[in-house]
């Protein structure tokens, strides 16, 4: 049977470091709070949470991971969403549900590895911004969301990226105008990149940096 909500004797797992609870009926978890957790690893994705991220950051301090992905959030997030910022969190994947707002620059100390976002539709970003004050990105995935800002190529092929998706958003390539290629310091360690429809970026791409390999 699938668990329509996380049991209550949860709470008295006070030394629990892995939580998994994927593919339920869980709609809240108001009521998930274990006393003074070390918890590192939650996920918690297909689900049908409506309400409650800001909770789990809040309440588990200590995480490396978190999951939510493919639920039904529908909260806005806000820069009290991320506060106080967790010191560890490696990976954070909220992708496909449906958040608005605005995703706040920084969303860790500096630690964050792997972001997804993917699959809110009215959720926005300043892509620079994120690139910038999470410097040990590795794996950022925006696509199908509603960011539409202006953004430097500089800023992504100069980090420490190495899988970025752009695919189905409105975002704008600060110098749309370019017609000559990067200065040749700039050797990225960005393995993939995809970008389905959004031809114009791709284009440009093709004249600013034309031997990345581009899906």
């Amino acid at each position: 049977n699938k668990l329509r909500s996380i049991p209550h004797s949860v709470v008295d797992l006070i030394n629990i470091k892995t939580f998994i609870v994927e593919y339920n009926q869980i709609t809240n978890i108001t009521n998930f709070k274990i006393p003074n957790s070390g918890l590192v690893y939650l996920s918690m994705g297909h689900n049908s949470i409506t309400s409650g991220l800001a909770d789990l950051l809040h309440n588990y301090r200590y995480l490396t991971h978190l999951s939510v992905n493919t639920n039904a959030f529908s909260e806005i997030i806000t820069e009290s969403t991320f506060k106080p910022l967790l010191s560890n969190l490696i990976e954070l994947d909220i992708a496909s549900n449906s958040f608005s707002g605005i995703l706040p620059p920084q969303i860790s100390t500096r630690s964050i590895q792997f972001l997804n976002i993917s699959g809110n539709w009215m959720l926005d970003a300043q892509l620079d911004d994120v690139i910038i004050q999470n410097p040990s990105l590795e794996t950022l995935d925006v696509s199908h969301t509603g960011m539409d800002s202006q953004f430097h190529w500089e800023n992504i092929l100069n980090s420490n990226l190495l899988f970025l998706d752009i695919s189905y958003t409105q975002l704008n390539d600060n110098n749309e105008n370019r017609t000559s290629t990067l200065k040749p310091e700039f050797e990225t360690t960005l393995e993939t990149l995809l970008l389905y429809d959004v031809p114009r970026i791709y284009n440009l791409l093709n004249v600013i940096m034309p031997s990345l390999k581009k899906i």
